[in-house]
């Protein structure tokens, strides 16, 4: 998005023509300094502008695009995003849209609409990255909804295409807490030791902790379990999940 952004902005440039006082490029260009600068209520403003007085022009569905990354209120520019992806679907801007369409809706908890978007993202987007990127919050959807079915037959689909899962931290935490979560208590005491040994700065370093114990003394290994107890109370004394014994 940034590369074409860039050439947007640099063929526009040389072809500008003036509408009035300011040109639409001078207008866009404005309320995306904003943008840059998290001046986002300034920006929302400038760039409702720009699809005021240019509402028919690349520039418009631009400006209706970084509105919607500008708005605090998520679920009004789930909306207005929405409406972009429904009316310019051919829009190089569709795409991000429906991306960070799919975001705001995993971080409200409508689960089922961020994997709409996400979804069709997946299909339309030539962006590794950002796919990727996409089928995490996927699999973290499917983690929220304690849907574990699911959650496992796309981790399996997903591992096919990112062989580097089989040794992710994030993606080995999902796991381990599944694990636990279905009363596998061996699977979760070997996912929480492959996590401790493997990626000792990994930042659930203390739920790990907690949680491998509490697995351990499920399994009627209570030395285990105070084994790593101890070392979540030596390592991080501060932690809530220090005082939950």
């Amino acid at each position: 998005m940034k590369k074409f952004f860039l050439s947007f902005f640099l063929v526009t440039f040389l072809s500008l023509i003036s509408y009035g006082e300011q040109s639409v490029f001078e207008l866009f260009n404005d309320a995306y300094l904003h943008y840059e600068r998290r001046q986002f209520e300034e920006a929302v403003d400038k760039f409702e502008l720009v699809q005021d007085k240019f509402p028919d022009t690349e520039w418009a569905v631009a400006a209706q695009y970084y509105q919607g990354l500008s708005m605090q209120d998520k679920r009004e520019a789930i909306g207005l995003l929405s409406s972009l992806v429904e009316n310019k679907p051919d829009s190089p801007y569709a795409a991000g849209a429906r991306l960070t369409a799919g975001e705001y809706s995993f971080f409200l908890g409508d689960y089922q609409e961020a994997r709409e978007y996400l979804e069709k993202y997946i299909e339309v987007s030539e962006n590794v990255e950002k796919v990727e990127e996409a089928h995490r919050f996927i699999l973290r959807s499917f983690l929220a909804e304690e849907q574990y079915d699911d959650f496992y037959a796309f981790l399996e689909e997903a591992k096919d295409k990112y062989t580097d899962w089989e040794d992710d931290k994030d993606i080995l935490w999902y796991e381990f807490m599944v694990a636990f979560s279905l009363d596998d208590f061996a699977t979760a005491t070997a996912l929480g030791e492959d996590l401790i040994e493997e990626h000792p700065e990994n930042p659930y370093q203390d739920r790990v902790y907690y949680y491998t114990a509490q697995a351990y003394e499920a399994k009627g290994e209570d030395n285990r379990a105070r084994y790593y107890l101890n070392l979540l109370e030596d390592e991080f004394p501060r932690s809530s999940f220090s005082a939950r014994e």
